[in-house]
């Protein structure tokens, strides 16, 4: 069995999540291979379905939840395979924050986790002490490895958001 995720900072919080839900075991001990593939999702598709492997995707939707079931067309609704999962998060979230010129993407994993806990607790796991969720924000996209290193770490209390669950317990 294997999860896909994007990056190196996906990979360690799926640990986190997968070891929540099944007594602290790590995936790899549970037969369960985590693999961050970068932007190559499909190659791994086409590999994992040939070999009738097991796999489950965990992606952002990056803003545009109609543009990831395009991507995933192949894979999704009446194309589905039944050794392949796709999971994403279907709301799309806005708001106010830029970084320089550019309007800052509320649909992330970094966005997804303040918005399934909370400010406090955040600041809690990462030793911070924010007042405002667009400077934890901020502060996150920064240190993107850091906070993923310290969510694989933490004892807090801490919750994900729902694509996250249910990948992780399909991917068991």
């Amino acid at each position: 069995k294997a999860i896909l995720v994007e990056g190196d900072s996906d990979e360690l919080v799926i640990q986190k999540a997968f070891m929540l839900q099944h007594d602290g075991h790590l995936p790899i001990e549970m037969g369960t291979d985590v693999i961050s593939v970068g932007l190559t999702f499909l190659r791994f598709l086409e590999l994992a379905e040939k070999l009738g492997k097991h796999t489950t995707v965990v992606t952002d939707n990056d803003g545009s939840v109609e543009a990831l079931q395009n991507k995933y067309a192949q894979y999704l609704g009446e194309n589905k395979k039944p050794s392949i999962e796709i999971f994403y998060d279907s709301v799309v979230d806005a708001g106010e924050l830029k970084i320089g010129d550019s309007v800052y993407n509320y649909n992330t994993l970094e966005s997804k986790l303040l918005k399934a806990n909370s400010l406090q607790v955040l600041n809690g796991v990462f030793g911070t002490s924010y007042t405002c969720e667009d400077d934890l924000r901020k502060y996150m996209r920064r240190h993107k490895t850091d906070c993923a290193l310290a969510i694989l770490e933490t004892k807090e209390t801490m919750n994900f958001p729902d694509y996250i669950t249910d990948a992780v317990k399909n991917g068991k």
